[in-house]
């Protein structure tokens, strides 16, 4: 991981879900969560773990090197869906 000095971890967010059937999942990340301006954003780590190895992740808003970002997480056919997301920055 390369993040740059001084940063630090500014938010997080995690969840975690179960269906006793497949399911295709979309949850959309944002930070920061109550949308304006947050922390100059350097790194985005993102753990997920599901049932499939059918997914993608992408950006919709914002991104690294600005002060706001909104991701999109889709999880195809699978019976759990756990994520944990690390938003790093500098204040």
């Amino acid at each position: 991981m390369i993040t740059l000095v001084g940063d630090a971890v500014v938010a997080n967010i995690s969840n975690k879900k179960t269906w006793p059937v497949a399911q295709n999942i979309t949850t959309t990340l944002s930070y920061p969560s109550n949308g304006g301006s947050g922390a100059f954003l350097t790194y985005i780590l993102i753990n997920c773990e599901q049932s499939s190895n059918i997914g993608q992740a992408y950006v919709t808003y914002g991104g690294i090197n600005q002060h706001f970002i909104q991701i999109v997480i889709e999880a195809r056919v699978t019976t759990y869906f756990n994520y944990a997301a690390f938003f790093y920055g500098v204040k």
